[in-house]
């Protein structure tokens, strides 16, 4: 699978997840102890985050980290 897929597929899911828990990008940038930059960054496929960064954002939202990456082909 592309890079550019997983990063389009984990920005989606950041952003519609974050809006349903009626987050702003500055709400879970503290929660994840990030920057709102790059919350935004992620959200618009700006540049690809390091892991401990992802793995932060998905505690943050208290989800399962299998539903923020595309099913293998």
């Amino acid at each position: 699978m592309k890079d550019e897929i997983i990063l389009k597929f984990f920005a989606e899911k950041v952003r519609s997840i974050r809006d349903k828990k009626n987050l702003t990008q500055e709400q879970l940038a503290a929660l994840a102890d990030t920057g709102r930059n790059t919350i935004s960054n992620i959200e618009n496929e700006k540049f690809e985050p390091k892991l401990s960064t992802i793995c932060r954002i998905i505690w943050a939202l208290e989800m399962n980290p299998n539903d923020f990456f595309p099913k293998s082909e």
